[in-house]
């Protein structure tokens, strides 16, 4: 590997010195203005953006410096106040490229680097996230196992009269809904850390064919009316990232729904420039306005703590799917008047 990379060193060397050498010889030959002085900036920036060697842009600009320089000496035109002038604006344009070469590939470097820092640290977030829900699923297993043994070491004193079976009875019954609720919190964890380290394979597939099968899914669960108006359109992307968010918004109209005899969920989609748009909207009891960011934060919900279902984890997983995709997701809601969650999603992701 060593002798590889020295060898491409010495290469890439070797084609920026030829570079400017050529430039050199057309400067030789032309006269001494600041069209021909000015080509010195090509492999400036040339070294820029085909090499990836840093000090090559400081080589090849002290060589073009010393290039327009010599070329002054070796001329047998006369020095005049233009013809210096003139090389002074080429000295001083190659110094300039120079500058925002180095300060572009200084950016870059940070950017590479600050990406490498980010990728670590969702590495170790997903391992701490698979670590710690690993240790805690088997106590909590423990505690569900010890909360039945208890039920049915107790089953003949439940069929007594005394006055704390019903008490205790809740009681077991709490413990074992709190235990299905760290349940699903862990669960959710685990998902959450996952959205950026998952399988990324991209699929082609019709968006209005992929919601038509989500709304019969959940038809067959649920007694709600749904009102579909979406466009046919082939998107490349990951498939079941998006089928995840559009199902999660769903569940989460339904869930919440005060009527849920009579619920309509819409589902609308809007094309944009390289996006598509896409709005769930239910007709439920809608979110207070200064509800509207808490929602999207993690173990945030506006449920009673009590409450199974609710992890304050499945809209937080949303908006990061979301964003992940480089898209926004948005709510509009007011009390009384149902709730709408609009989010764009690329069209293709070949093209990002």
């Amino acid at each position: 590997m060593n002798k590889d990379r020295s060898y491409s060193i010495t290469l890439e060397s070797f084609t920026f010195f030829c570079f400017t050498g050529i430039i050199f010889v057309i400067d030789l030959v032309m006269p001494l203005g600041v069209v021909s002085s000015n080509l010195y900036i090509l492999p400036v920036c040339a070294s820029l953006f085909l090499s990836k060697e840093e000090k090559h842009i400081k080589t090849t600009t002290i060589l073009s410096l010393l290039l327009i320089i010599v070329a002054v000496i070796l001329s047998t035109e006369k020095l005049t106040l233009v013809l210096i002038t003139s090389r002074l604006i080429s000295i001083l344009l190659v110094i300039s490229t120079y500058l925002l070469c180095a300060s572009y590939r200084s950016q870059y470097h940070l950017k590479v680097k600050s990406e490498e820092k980010l990728k670590i640290s969702n590495d170790e977030l997903e391992k701490f996230a698979y670590i710690a829900s690993h240790d805690l699923k088997a106590p909590i297993r423990g505690i569900g196992n010890v909360a039945s043994f208890l039920e049915d070491d107790l089953e003949d004193f439940f069929n007594t009269d005394n006055e704390y079976v019903p008490t205790i009875k809740k009681n077991i019954t709490r413990i074992r809904q709190q235990v299905t609720k760290m349940q699903n919190l862990i669960k959710g964890i685990l998902e959450y850390s996952k959205v950026n380290s998952s399988n990324k394979e991209l699929e082609e597939f019709n968006l209005k064919k992929l919601v038509n099968q989500i709304i019969k899914e959940e038809s067959e669960t649920s007694p709600f009316k749904y009102s579909l108006k979406i466009d046919s359109i082939q998107l490349v992307t990951q498939k079941v990232k998006l089928t995840q968010v559009i199902s999660n918004l769903i569940n989460n109209a339904v869930k919440y729904h005060d009527n849920i005899d009579k619920g309509l969920i819409e589902v609308r989609s809007r094309l944009l420039s390289n996006k598509v748009e896409i709005s769930i909207k239910d007709d439920g009891p809608g979110i207070e306005t200064r509800f509207h960011d808490k929602i999207f934060e993690m173990f945030q919900t506006l449920d009673p703590k009590d409450n199974i279902e609710s992890t304050g984890v499945g809209l937080a997983i949303v908006k990061k799917i979301v964003n992940s995709k480089g898209g926004q997701i948005n709510i509009e809601s007011k009390i009384g008047r149902g709730t709408n969650f609009i989010f764009t999603w690329p069209i293709n992701e070949n093209l990002h």
